[in-house]
């Protein structure tokens, strides 16, 4: 891989590391707040059980989200270490060149295809 794929792959992995800790902030910001900011209700003792559940689904949800961004970031700043220490490109388990192509659908892959963790 010469050096300028790696400053593409490394321009492309800095700006999906910019979006996704935008997204970790937002979604963070909504986990912070409490069920009574959420709803703008004092207490759930009067309110319909569903209403309680919807705002708990959504909860739910949005943690998955923010769980789902900070394995991203993590993904992505093993995938900005590799570029700064000469590895990537190359699967971690069988040293192989991993296809541009893979790369191009997922910059912040370590693994090919065969490799690749489930």
């Amino acid at each position: 891989m010469n050096a300028n794929t790696y400053t593409h792959f490394k321009n492309q992995l800095l700006k999906m590391k910019e979006q996704a800790e935008a997204n970790a902030r937002i979604l963070d910001d909504f986990q912070e707040r409490s069920m009574k900011d959420a709803t703008g209700e004092l207490s759930f003792i009067d309110n319909h059980p569903s209403d309680y559940a919807f705002e708990t689904e959504r909860r739910e949800v949005e943690g998955t989200l923010l769980r789902f961004e900070n394995e991203q970031i993590h993904h992505i700043n093993e995938a900005l270490e590799a570029i700064k220490n000469g590895t990537y490109g190359k699967c971690k388990v069988c040293k192989e060149e991993i296809p541009i192509e893979r790369l191009e659908a997922i910059p912040e892959t370590l693994f090919c295809k065969k490799h690749a963790q489930s």
